[in-house]
């Protein structure tokens, strides 16, 4: 059943499909048995489990799309593929890919892991369009997690299960790549409600990722104050869970957030604009001393070039954007070491 508090599974998926207990349980078990499960009281047993949820239509283990396999050497090269994919080393995981081709027998979930994969390498090995990318995300979403599009716009909470999430993170990924961003946001929105409700074990490492994601398309959208909050909530998670990319990101992000902000008029003031600079500079050294901890140097000093690029081409807007550019061009340390009591 996976790392999940069944009670609140079968609670939420319940609420979320408008039943009542006793409608629920009918058949299955009694209203006080079931209450009792809900409320962890009382523990499940597998069948009761697969019929509860089969009663609200809700997708089983068939549907998902996971590797799953006994042949020991497909698990191999899933774990090599999803190493280089990591490190954005493309060319092997593409070769990795092609292995597992090879070895994938009729499975369904693996076969739908394969599609899922193989989609997003196919997009930056620049043999899809972004667009292709997101018809064929699309597609497998209506496949795996067809509920998804009626709790976009709504407030009920829907228990989304780990393989869910992970499509919808990549189709959210898929959305901002056309500039959808309101269609990224959306989903972003959606997953971090589902998931505050607690009901996945380690779920706020899972937030992380989508908090950090859901900044960037705010700040997309001119939704400066609500990109920097979620800045300000996202980076002492960071910090208590060493997670190095988020970490990375965030900080920049914050910068980009700040800088625009003060060319928006969000913040104002001399003298103020000044300090927010001083601040940035002090986030730019320090997301440099993060990416010492990324396993891609590749990637690290492309966005970290990226990251110099894009605040130069701000920075004209003041005196103090001028001081921040000339700032951001000094030079980083060179052999530092990441240490997360810095930030």
């Amino acid at each position: 059943m996976g790392n999940y508090n069944v009670g609140d599974m079968i609670r939420l998926s319940r609420i979320a499909n408008g039943m009542t207990q006793e409608e629920l349980s009918e058949g299955v078990c009694s209203v006080e048995t079931l209450s009792r499960i809900e409320n962890g009281k009382h523990k499940v047993k597998s069948d009761t489990y697969r019929q509860l949820m089969e009663k609200m239509y809700q997708i089983t283990e068939k549907n998902y799309a996971v590797c799953v396999s006994r042949d020991m050497e497909l698990i191999e090269e899933r774990e090599y593929f999803e190493d280089d994919m990591a490190k954005h080393d493309f060319e092997k995981a593409d070769f990795y890919m092609e292995q597992m081709k090879k070895l994938v027998g009729k499975d369904a979930s693996t076969q739908r892991y394969i599609r899922r994969e193989s989609t997003f390498l196919d997009y930056y090995m620049q043999r899809i369009t972004a667009e292709q990318l997101v018809e064929a995300l699309e597609e497998l979403a209506e496949e795996v997690v067809p509920q998804y599009k009626k709790f976009l716009d709504s407030d009920v909470i829907y228990p989304f299960r780990e393989q869910e999430i992970t499509l919808l993170k990549r189709l959210a990924v898929a959305y901002g790549r056309i500039d959808e961003y309101p269609k990224s946001i959306k989903i972003c929105e959606m997953l971090l409600r589902s998931l505050r409700e607690g009901y996945m074990a380690e779920w706020e490492i899972e937030e992380l990722s989508i908090a950090a994601n859901l900044s960037k398309y705010y700040g997309a959208v001119g939704e400066y104050c609500k990109s920097m909050e979620l800045c300000e909530y996202v980076l002492p998670k960071a910090r208590k869970h060493a997670y190095a990319y988020v970490l990375y990101f965030i900080l920049f992000d914050k910068v980009f957030r700040t800088l625009r902000s003060t060319t928006k008029g969000v913040v104002s003031g001399h003298h103020h604009l000044l300090k927010k600079v001083d601040e940035n500079f002090d986030l730019i050294r320090r997301a440099s001393v993060v990416t010492k901890a990324l396993p891609c140097v590749k990637t690290a000093v492309l966005y970290k070039t990226k990251a110099r690029n894009s605040v130069q081409l701000q920075a004209g807007a003041s005196s103090s954007g001028q001081y921040f550019a000339f700032l951001l061009h000094s030079s980083f340390p060179h052999k530092s070491r990441l240490r997360f009591h810095l930030f």
